[in-house]
């Protein structure tokens, strides 16, 4: 089917081609700019079940749409109203339109759950998108849509750039606990840095959530000490999947933790990047040993600050950093807290709800005391 790409009226003219040339530039008038209107059809589905349009990022573009648009999205069964994004930065479950780089085509879908089922099995149906409200999601589009380098001249130390920093939050005493990006993937150019890093911090123990025993064998040239961890056993693998609300991820979790339990302090977690999966766990592990709400939450947007140069101190940065607050890091600790509001997260005994998540999930109270008490003495 051929592709659709017109505005509310539809006029072939000189002036049309003129305001079409000027929505790319953002300079269109109120009206053209609430009129973009793109016909296409559901090509195929992905492995995820997301939909695959035949409509490419650069023909929505010039039909009007920018990246944080309110977008709706139809076929002759359904209306959707949902972002335009280039990456999934909507909450788990929640449905966007995806305009990721590497795309072919924009493509439909659902952050880690599944598109209401009226939507599938409908490969070469027409789907509409139509423009609703023109940069509704562009904060969270700027937020998450921040880019970072692989090049160790960007950052002001090898910390920085590797990410790497021990946590003392809570309880928890010096140089028990730590964390970074991934010690073995070096696609990034971090790992060597890390090794390095972990090797003078005297770690004994690294909770790997990113890999399993393939990707470990995998990797071309694994740093010197992180091989030697490695090939000693002194490393757990837990490789988590990124949404933590998936039976998936948090089986996997458990399992992991009751093999740490057995593995001795100081421990070093890691993920590929060590922001999310990495702070998901860290967070669980403060709580453990008594940290509040801000002392982990403050430990998970250092991250942040790391990779994208930003501050704590400067209101316009935490501006950014909200975004990733709410749709990444509340929605994870109000899953394990089992609340709904989030004005609850500052109040909530966090301790007592991870322990008693734990518990029941298949963790014995002997298991979370070991790792507490190598985490504290």
């Amino acid at each position: 089917m051929k592709i659709r790409i017109y505005t509310t009226v539809v006029v072939v003219s000189i002036t049309l081609v003129a305001l079409m040339v000027l929505a790319s530039c953002g300079n269109k008038n109120a009206q053209d700019k609430q009129s973009a209107v793109v016909e296409t059809v559901i090509a195929a589905y992905d492995e995820f079940g997301s939909i695959d349009t035949d409509v490419t990022r650069e023909q929505m573009q010039q039909a009007g749409f920018d990246l944080g648009d309110e977008v709706e999205v139809s076929t002759k069964d359904t209306t959707l109203v949902v972002p335009l994004y280039d990456g999934y930065y909507v909450k788990s479950g929640e449905n966007q339109v995806v305009a990721y780089p590497t795309y072919k085509h924009v493509r439909v879908a659902a952050n880690f759950g599944s598109l209401p089922d009226i939507l599938l099995n409908k490969q070469g149906e027409k789907i509409t998108f139509k423009l609703v409200t023109k940069g509704k999601y562009l904060e969270v589009q700027k937020a998450m849509g921040l880019a970072y380098t692989n090049n160790r001249k960007d950052y002001d130390s090898d910390e920085e750039f590797a990410n790497f920093r021990m946590i003392t939050v809570g309880k928890i005493a010096p140089s028990r606990l730590f964390r970074a990006a991934s010690p073995f993937d070096n696609s990034a150019s971090r790992a060597t840095y890390v090794s390095a890093l972990i090797e003078k911090a005297g770690v004994q123990t690294i909770f790997d959530l990113a890999d399993d025993e393939n990707k470990m064998k995998s990797y071309p040239a694994i740093p010197e000490f992180s091989k030697k961890m490695w090939n000693d056993g002194n490393v757990v693998l837990c490789p988590l999947t990124a949404d933590f609300l998936s039976d998936d991820f948090n089986q996997k979790l458990v399992s992991g933790l009751k093999e740490l339990a057995k593995h001795p302090a100081p421990y070093f977690v890691h993920c590929t990047e060590g922001k999310d999966r990495t702070g998901y766990v860290c967070a669980m592990l403060g709580a453990l040993c008594g940290a509040s709400y801000d002392e982990v939450l403050h430990d998970y947007l250092l991250s942040y600050c790391n990779y994208y140069h930003l501050s704590l101190d400067k209101k316009e940065d935490m501006e950014v950093c909200q975004k990733f607050v709410e749709l990444r890091f509340e929605p994870c600790v109000m899953n394990y807290c089992n609340i709904n509001d989030a004005s609850q997260l500052a109040s909530v005994d966090l301790k007592k709800a991870y322990t008693e998540y734990l518990l029941a999930h298949g963790m014995t109270q002997a298991e979370i005391d070991a790792i507490v008490t190598s985490l504290t003495k």
